[in-house]
């Protein structure tokens, strides 16, 4: 249907054109009223159907005598009078002798016709896009592998890397657990002394070990500060240098019966000795089954220091 900038307007007597300089007046009105003839001026006369865009098939049967103008059939009367009437009969025939009626099952079979291929051409390109779709899809996946396959090497190195490093980390995290000696911290060896420990990695065999560093310090159950001493291996030209401090004998008693230093004592089994040292006084609670173990139990639940001792001359 075409369009128009000047839509048309019926009153009971005029056929109105907004923006025309006059109205057409309704000079004849057939098919009870359904057709409408106007005269807007000497050239031409208009045809008005049902008040709607005429059908193609009319615009169609009325070829070469009419043209279609929005609502309007105009029929060019200045040069032929008689062609006014004779497009009112074709109209009248138009709708009268089932050609309206035809035109609007063609109209309709048209429409259903092209609905069906509308729906045939939008089911052509979703397949079209399903298959364009699938295809991206194998071509990625395709990518994909190929990247994959391209890069596999790099990646089994990277995997391979990262799991050394974690067994490297793990090692290491195992030797500092394993290669630590707990110490009271004044009698803790000094960084890079070389000692001896027993480690029960092989039994309790003695090793030569070299202080790497302490750790933090606690006090222990004993009350006594002590910390750990964080050890490495010693090397050969190590253990052959290694002298062992002499150590002097330690005897526990109890606190108030300790000696004072350079102050003599006699030891258990009589020998008479002089204290060179006195320290680490703690409670030996006699719960601890360490404290039950290892000491006599005349020290149980008492006050006691560690006193150090040399012969007396």
């Amino acid at each position: 249907m075409p369009s128009t900038t000047t839509p048309t307007e019926i009153t009971a007597t005029h056929v109105l054109v907004y923006g025309a300089e006059h109205p057409a007046e309704i000079v004849d009105r057939r098919l009870d009223g359904r057709l409408l003839v106007a005269n807007p001026g000497k050239a031409n006369a208009w045809l008005v159907l049902d008040g709607a865009a005429p059908p193609k098939a009319l615009m169609k049967a009325l070829k070469g005598l009419a043209t279609e103008n929005d609502i309007r059939i105009v029929v060019r009367k200045k040069e032929r009078p008689e062609a006014v009437a004779e497009a009112v009969a074709i109209v009248e025939s138009f709708m009268t002798d089932g050609s309206a009626e035809k035109a609007a099952k063609r109209e309709a079979g048209a429409k259903k016709a092209a609905a069906t291929r509308a729906a045939e051409r939008a089911a052509i390109e979703q397949a079209e896009r399903e298959a364009a779709a699938q295809a991206r899809a194998v071509a990625h996946a395709e990518e994909r592998r190929r990247i994959d396959e391209a890069t596999r090497s790099a990646r089994e190195a990277a995997a391979a890397e990262r799991a050394a490093a974690r067994y490297a980390e793990e090692a290491r995290l195992f030797r500092v657990r394993s290669q630590r000696t707990i110490y009271v911290k004044d009698e803790a060896p000094c960084i890079g002394e070389t000692f001896f420990v027993a480690v029960g990695e092989d039994g309790f065999r003695g090793h030569h070990v070299v202080a790497e560093s302490h750790g933090k310090a606690w006090v222990d159950h004993e009350g006594d500060t002590v910390c750990y001493v964080y050890w490495r291996h010693a090397t050969g030209e190590e253990r052959a240098a290694y002298v062992p401090a002499p150590r002097r004998p330690v005897v526990t008693l109890r606190a108030e019966r300790a000696p004072q230093v350079g102050q003599a004592f006699r030891l258990r089994d009589g020998t008479e000795v002089v204290a060179v040292d006195v320290r680490r006084r703690r409670y030996l609670d006699d719960s601890s089954e360490d404290v039950t173990s290892f000491y006599s139990s005349e020290l149980w639940g008492q006050h006691v220091v560690d006193v150090e001792y040399e012969a007396r001359t």
